[in-house]
C-alpha cells in the first residue's frame, strides 16, 4: 500500500493522468490576426497590389485558401485570385486590378487554423477603400508646331507634358519621328524633369521640304505609373532647300578689275528682297574698312554699286551673308566669299584747252580752260595747280573753279597784248 501510494504520488507530479488524479493539461492557444495590409480603413490604396494577413503564431497553410482568405467589393461579389502562405503571413494576390474608388472588405474566416489545428475565434474583417480614377498625363505643347511649315533642317522636336513624367518610359520606343512612308528617323530622346520636356534630336538634318510625323506613345507614363489615354500625334514639313549663290562678277580671283565697277551675286531661286542688304551684301578692301555703297535686288540678282571708285591695285573681298533668306525664309547654308583684285591706277589726263596750245591772236579778256579725261577732285583744282605766267615769269593773279571736268581760270584783268603766255 505504501509503495502504491508514492507512485501515485510521483505520477501526479509529472502530471500523468490516472492513479486516481485529475487532468491538467493546459488549452490550446488561439491563433489571432496581429497586423494587415492594406490597414483597415486606408484610402487611396492602389489598385494593383496585394492584400496581407500576418497571424500571431505558426498557421497550417492549406487552411489559407480562397475559401478562408476572402476579398469582397462593396455591394458586389467576392474577388478571384490566389492565396499564399509564408512565415505567419498570408497574401491574398487579386487575379486583375481592383476598382477604383470602391470599398473593399477583407475577410479571414475560423477555417484558417494553426499548425496544432486550432482556428481563429472568430472571422477576422476589416476594409480599404481603393484610389480614385487617375488623370492620364496629356501632351500641352510640341516644337515644332503641329502643321508647322519651313521648319530647319536642323531642329529637334519637342514635347511638354502636363505633370512630370517616369523619364524611363520617355524613350525612342515612345517618341519617334517618321518621314514619308513611315521611315522613322533615327536619333536620341532625351527627358527633363523641369517643366516636363522631352526632347527627340535627329541623328542628322532633316531632309529639305519634308513632311514629318512626331508620335508620343501609350508607353509614356506619369511619376504615378499613368499612361497617355491615347497616342499624341502631329507633323510638320521642314524648308525648301537653302538658296545658293551661283555666279558672281567680277569673277572669283579676277584681276584687273575697273575701279569702277558694280559687284554683283546671282541666286539660285527668288529672294527676299528686304533681306539682300548692305548688311548681307559686303565690300571691303585687304586691310581696309568696308566699302560704302548701295545695294539693289532684281530678278535673283543683288547688285552692290560702290559711292565712289574703288582703289587701284587693291585686293577686295565680297561677302553675302546669311542674313540673306529665299522668298520661304531660308537663309543660306553658309556665307559666300569671293576675292577680285581692281587694275593698277591710271593717271588722268588734260585732253583739251583753251586757248589752244600755241594759239595767236587770243583775245586780252580771254579765261583759259582745261579738259580732264576723268572726273576730278575738285578741291585739288585751285590756283596753286592752275597757273598762267607771262612771258618772262610774271604770274598771272586769278581764280580758279572746276564743273564737269573743266577747270577754268579768270584772269582778275585783262592780259597784256601782244604777249606770250604759259
Amino acid at each position: 500500500m505504501m509503495r502504491l501510494g508514492m507512485a501515485c504520488l510521483l505520477a501526479s507530479a509529472l502530471l500523468v493522468s490516472g492513479c486516481g488524479g485529475s487532468n491538467t493539461t493546459p488549452p490550446p492557444v488561439v491563433p489571432t490576426v496581429t497586423s494587415v495590409t492594406p490597414a483597415s480603413g486606408a484610402t487611396n490604396v492602389a489598385v494593383n497590389g496585394t492584400v496581407t494577413a500576418t497571424f500571431s503564431e505558426a498557421m497550417n497553410s492549406s487552411t489559407l485558401t480562397a475559401s478562408t482568405f476572402i476579398l469582397t467589393a462593396a455591394g458586389g461579389a467576392a474577388v478571384t485570385g490566389t492565396v499564399s502562405y509564408s512565415n505567419s503571413v498570408a497574401t491574398l494576390t487579386p487575379s486583375a486590378s481592383l476598382a477604383y474608388s470602391t470599398q473593399y472588405t477583407a475577410t479571414v474566416t475560423t477555417g484558417a487554423q494553426s499548425s496544432s489545428g486550432t482556428a481563429l475565434a472568430a472571422n477576422y474583417t476589416w476594409t480599404f477603400t481603393t484610389a480614385a480614377v487617375p488623370v492620364p498625363p496629356t501632351v500641352t505643347a510640341v516644337t515644332p508646331a503641329s502643321a508647322a511649315t519651313g521648319v530647319a533642317v536642323g531642329t529637334t522636336v519637342t514635347a511638354t507634358f502636363s505633370q512630370t513624367m517616369n523619364s524611363s518610359t520617355i524613350t525612342s520606343s515612345t517618341f519617334t519621328l517618321a518621314g514619308p512612308g513611315g521611315a522613322a528617323v533615327s536619333g536620341t530622346v532625351t527627358y527633363a524633369a523641369t517643366g516636363s520636356v522631352a526632347t527627340f534630336t535627329p541623328s542628322a538634318n532633316l531632309a529639305y521640304s519634308t513632311q514629318y510625323t512626331a508620335t508620343i506613345t501609350t508607353g509614356a507614363q506619369d511619376s504615378a505609373g499613368t499612361a497617355l489615354a491615347a497616342n499624341y500625334i502631329w507633323t510638320f514639313t521642314t524648308a525648301a532647300a537653302a538658296p545658293t549663290v551661283t555666279a558672281v562678277t567680277p569673277a572669283s580671283a579676277a584681276t584687273g578689275v575697273a575701279v569702277s565697277t558694280t559687284v554683283t551675286a546671282t541666286f539660285s531661286e527668288a529672294m527676299n528682297s528686304s533681306t539682300i542688304t548692305a548688311s548681307t551684301f559686303t565690300l571691303t578692301p585687304a586691310g581696309g574698312a568696308a566699302v560704302t555703297g548701295t545695294v539693289s535686288y532684281s530678278n535673283s540678282v543683288a547688285t552692290f554699286t560702290p559711292s565712289a571708285n574703288l582703289a587701284g591695285s587693291t585686293l577686295y573681298t565680297a561677302t553675302i551673308t546669311t542674313g540673306a533668306q529665299n522668298s520661304s525664309g531660308t537663309a543660306l547654308a553658309a556665307s559666300y566669299s569671293w576675292t577680285f583684285t581692281t587694275a593698277a591706277a591710271l593717271a588722268p589726263t588734260v585732253t583739251v584747252v583753251t586757248p589752244a596750245s600755241a594759239a595767236t591772236g587770243v583775245a586780252a579778256s580771254t579765261t583759259v580752260t582745261a579738259a580732264f579725261s576723268e572726273a576730278m577732285n575738285a578741291s585739288t583744282i585751285t590756283s596753286s595747280t592752275f597757273t598762267l605766267t607771262a612771258a618772262g615769269g610774271a604770274a598771272v593773279t586769278g581764280t580758279v573753279n572746276y564743273s564737269n571736268f573743266v577747270a577754268t581760270f579768270t584772269p582778275s584783268a585783262n592780259l597784256a597784248y601782244s604777249t606770250q603766255y604759259t
